[in-house]
């Protein structure tokens, strides 16, 4: 279900189980014909509409934009690492996961504010600064190579 939601996102290798579709939506990532990640797709479309004097708001959409594709590609691979049985991963999924949805909601309230809409009440609108901190951490430590705990 993550690569789903992520789809065209960012590389990953195919699954043996991976469907024609996602294998097909992979190559199309690969060879660059279009770029179909919906997270991309909405953030362009709702940041064209806004007028030129919104441009930190453009600005901070795309840097939540980033943050949330790595949140997704950091989950995915600790998914993975979890089910070939890498116990640093097991050990951080449930924080992955939770940097994830942090990451999910802050980029549904920047969308809101594009669209001024009200913030929903289907997510928490404020995001903890703990839970930003925890996932750069992982980020930072996950690029130096350095084991996660």
């Amino acid at each position: 279900m993550i690569r789903l939601a992520s789809l065209n996102c960012y590389s990953f290798e195919a699954l043996e189980g991976d469907s024609f579709d996602t294998r097909a939506s992979l190559l199309q990532r690969k060879i660059g014909l279009s770029d179909g990640c919906t997270f991309r797709l909405i953030a362009k479309n709702v940041t064209g509409l806004l007028p030129a004097s919104k441009k930190k708001l453009k600005s901070d959409t795309t840097l939540r934009l980033e943050d949330l594709i790595r949140s997704y590609q950091l989950l995915d691979d600790r998914l993975s690492g979890a089910w070939r049985g890498d116990p640093t991963a097991m050990e951080t999924v449930r924080e992955a996961l939770q940097a994830t949805q942090a990451q999910t909601s802050s980029f549904e309230t920047i969308i809101e504010r594009c669209l001024d809409l009200p913030p929903s009440n289907i997510a928490p609108s404020a995001i903890s600064s703990l839970s930003i901190e925890r996932l750069r951490r992982l980020w930072s430590r996950e690029s130096s190579g350095a084991s996660v705990s």
